[in-house]
């Protein structure tokens, strides 16, 4: 199945698709993630460019979130979720 990745409507930000075991896990990382650790502006198209370049950290960030918290359907990145960071500091990377 095709990496899905574009704006997402219903909330101002990037939804993606991330591979997990053979799940396919929606995702959706916010525009002020975006624009405060990847350095994005508040342009739409610069959301999605701030999301490819940085897609294997904020994909990874999208796994951790949903194995913490496997109940919910659609995974949401909003940045500053404290598991999620503390995760994050731990494999070396401070994006998040």
């Amino acid at each position: 199945m095709a990496k899905k990745v574009q704006l997402c409507n219903v909330m101002q930000g990037v939804q993606f698709t991330v591979n997990d075991d053979g799940q396919v896990l929606k995702a959706v990382i916010l525009k002020e993630a975006l624009e405060r650790h990847f350095g994005a502006s508040a342009e739409p198209d610069d959301w999605i460019r701030a999301y490819r370049q940085h897609q294997a950290l904020i994909d990874e960030a999208a796994l951790v979130l949903h194995h913490l918290q496997p109940i919910w359907p659609v995974v949401v990145l909003r940045g500053h979720e404290p598991q999620l960071q503390s995760s994050l500091y731990l494999t070396g990377s401070s994006a998040l």
